[in-house]
Order: structure tokens, then sequence, then C-alpha cells
């Protein structure tokens, strides 16, 4: 017996309960939990300071993920430079770079996945924390941690889709159109295009409405969409 029910997995804003499920379901795939690794990171950047190495290993494991650069490139890219060492140390919030090395694992699964999240999740936290009182016991800074877990749920639900509801790809929904498309989509992180998408989906005959209503919400997309990598045959 499952877990976590369907309806449950639509509403849940713990990326730690999805990602202990997914696993159960089959799901393995080294390539997308790095991938919501990534994400979890990328919302960080956009709230909290971290240092240019640990953008640099993100930015480097998001390549790796999609066999863009060779692994001695990827493990390269962990090392930190003797000349950055004094600069790393001026960044105090540990847990906004502990997200990053754990993008950069060697080997990335649902656990790895699950401390980037927690990681990425406590950074911005306590990158908004207002000193003495507010830290990891008070509710502010507990009230920061759940927010960020529940849009990082939404980045998982995004590349991972809905497990309760696997979708078939006919060959004959990937048309030259749709597959331009998407490989320009998830090249460009061109997100805005995605209803275009759906219209050139419906055009060659796609009627599910779990992909064609993905594709038409604007609220969040990022690099490992479940609809895009269907199309472009990623796993």
């Amino acid at each position: 017996m499952n877990p976590m029910s369907e309806a449950e997995w639509l509403a849940c804003g713990n990326p730690e309960s999805m990602l202990k499920l997914l696993p159960k379901l089959g799901y393995t795939s080294e390539r997308k939990f790095r991938l919501f690794a990534v994400a979890c990171c990328r919302l960080l950047f956009s709230q909290a300071s971290v240092s240019p190495h640990a953008k640099r290993v993100v930015d480097v494991a998001e390549r790796y993920a999609d066999e863009a650069v060779p692994l001695s490139e990827f493990q390269t890219a962990y090392r930190v430079p003797l000349s950055e060492l004094q600069t790393i140390g001026r960044y105090t919030n540990s847990a906004a770079e502990y997200a990053c090395m754990n993008a950069g694992e060697d080997k990335c699964d649902a656990v790895v996945a699950d401390c980037a999240s927690g990681n990425a999740a406590w950074g911005v936290a306590k990158h908004g924390a207002v000193p003495p009182d507010d830290n990891g016991l008070s509710e502010a800074f507990n009230a920061r941690v759940a927010a960020e877990l529940s849009r990082q749920s939404d980045r998982l639900r995004d590349i991972f889709g809905n497990p309760f509801r696997p979708v078939a790809f006919p060959r004959a929904w990937r048309t030259s159109d749709v597959l331009l498309l998407a490989r320009g989509i998830y090249n460009d992180r061109a997100f805005d295009r995605m209803p275009i998408l759906a219209d050139a989906l419906q055009d060659a005959g796609c009627d599910n409405v779990n992909v064609l209503d993905h594709c038409r919400d604007k609220t969040y997309h990022t690099r490992g969409c479940w609809v895009v990598d269907l199309i472009l045959g990623k796993q």
C-alpha cells in the first residue's frame, strides 16, 4: 500500500514525503533527481547569497545531468580553487552552500535530492532571519522554511508529473513542430512558450488533458519538466 494517495501527492507541500514515495513507485532517474536539486538551488539563488564556486557547481551539475559535460569537468567543478578559499569564507550561510554541494554529488538519488531541498529551504530561511531571536527555533523561521518547501514541491511535480497517472506518449504527437518547440523551450529555458507547445500538441492530435493543462499552467516550469521530457524522450 502506498504511503501517499494521489490527492495527497497533488496537495503535498513537503518534498521529503514525495521523494520517499518515488523510488517505491519505480522512479530512479538520477537525472531527474539531480535536476530537482538544481531547481531547489536556483530558487535559493533568487533569495539568498551563495559563493561563486557554489553557483558554478550547480551550473555544471545541471549540464552533467544532460551529459553536456564530461565526468572530469563535473568532478573538477566540485573542487574549490585555492584562489577562492578566502572568498568562500565570506559566505556564512552554510546551508545554502551545502545545498549546492548536494546538487553536485557524484551520485544523486532521492536521498541526496532531499538533502538539497532541505538545505536550500533552510538557507532561504536563514537569509531572511533577523537576529537574535529569529532562528531555527522560532515560528517565523520555520514558516519561511515551510513556504520554501512548498515552492520546491511545485517544482518536483513539474519534473516528475503525477506518478499515479503516467502518460503514454504516442509517436504521432511528436511532429516536427512539437519537437522544435520542445527543444527550444528546454535549451533556452523559454517556459513562456509552453502554451504554444500545447497548441502544437493539439494540432498533432494530443487529447490528454493532463498534458495540455500542464503546458498551459503558467505558474511554474523548470528544466526537466515532465511534458517536455516526454516529448524529447528524456528519462
